[in-house]
């Protein structure tokens, strides 16, 4: 016996457009949630390059201001872009030591004087040299003229770290560059920083220790190299006039004699 079941084609037709739809649905279902997880995914890996560019940011300026990410799975990154971001750190500040007296060095001095220069906000440069310094190596050795410098360098810190950076220029010379508008007050600072020095007593007998100093204001020269020969003139010119004082520009000369010295 063979069973023959005879279907009308209208209703098969009916079926496989139900079964389509069916697999249209869920490939349309499928796709708005990959479209979903591609949005969230794309979001917390944005979210994720943005904390660690962050990080880098500040890590290149202040580590101490690094702030720790939220994301849980980059716990260990954030650790050590901590660590490394706090070595780069200590290295950048060693870079701009001078290894004897702890001051900032010539190369700090002269980058944060240009940067000060292309702020365009008042500032001041002011000079200082030890008097007859050489002297002091001849009579009483370098080892004694490295602990005077030491010992000026952590003195011009306590007087005059607060209102800005002290470097060391070179040899026996230091420089400050001192922020602020009174010139009044700026140069009252300098001259008590030179009878604090003028008034150290020294281990040594005979050793005595003053400074002649310079001071010029950021809006007489526009360029770098023409400040600093502002202030050592008044530094030469502080020396001619007897030694152990400061000067600034624009103060009337007690010398009549032209100045001479060139950086």
């Amino acid at each position: 016996w063979v069973l023959v079941s005879v279907k009308p084609a209208a209703s098969l037709n009916q079926t496989v457009a139900r079964a389509s739809l069916n697999v249209q649905l869920m490939v349309v279902l499928a796709s708005v949630l990959y479209l979903v997880l591609a949005i969230v995914w794309t979001r917390y890996f944005r979210r994720m390059l943005n904390e660690i560019a962050r990080m880098i940011r500040y890590s290149r300026h202040d580590p101490s201001a690094t702030q720790v990410g939220s994301i849980q799975e980059l716990k260990h990154i954030y650790a050590e872009l901590a660590a490394t971001s706090q070595d780069l750190h200590e290295v950048r500040q060693l870079a701009n030591l001078d290894k004897l007296t702890g001051l900032y060095n010539r190369r700090f001095f002269d980058d944060q004087l240009a940067e000060l220069l292309s702020e365009r906000e008042p500032f001041f440069l002011a000079m200082f040299d030890l008097d007859d310094f050489k002297g002091v190596n001849d009579t009483f050795g370098h080892h004694t003229g490295d602990m005077v410098l030491k010992r000026v360098a952590t003195l011009a810190m306590e007087q005059l770290g607060e209102r800005g950076w002290v470097c060391r220029y070179g040899g026996e010379e230091l420089v400050a560059l001192l922020t602020g508008e009174d010139q009044r007050m700026i140069f009252a600072l300098l001259d008590e920083f030179r009878e604090r020095v003028a008034s150290l007593t020294w281990r040594e007998p005979g050793l005595r220790v003053t400074l002649s100093g310079g001071l010029v204001a950021s809006g007489q020269a526009r360029e770098a190299k023409e400040l600093i020969v502002a202030a050592d003139a008044e530094v030469y010119r502080a020396k001619r006039a007897g030694k152990n004082r400061c000067y600034q520009a624009g103060e009337p000369a007690s010398d009549p004699e032209p100045l001479l010295r060139q950086v």
